[in-house]
């Protein structure tokens, strides 16, 4: 959590203000959970030898500062250390 709590708070893209600092004029953190990876991409791995897929989070974000309020979901990884996100995939 320390490493992904790290990631988004460092990104300037993000723009994140803390939870305790945050008003309704805010970016800031909602929810974080994993995101679990495909079932193909799973079975992949565990019967065909595949490469493990990478442990990621799934990040709720309300972005309250944009010019256009709105809300966003991304997908931060790999965890722990992650070093990139991209927007949540609605399946």
């Amino acid at each position: 959590m320390k490493g992904l709590l790290d990631y988004l708070y460092s990104s300037k893209e993000l723009n994140l203000t803390r939870f305790r600092n945050a008003t309704i004029r805010s970016n800031y953190l909602y929810l974080a959970e994993m995101f679990m990876p495909s079932k193909a991409a799973v079975l992949n791995y565990i019967d065909d030898g595949y490469s493990k897929p990478p442990r990621e989070a799934h990040v709720v974000l309300i972005r309250g500062g944009d010019p256009k309020p709105n809300v966003l979901e991304i997908v931060v990884g790999p965890l722990p250390f992650p070093n990139g996100h991209r927007l949540y995939p609605y399946r």
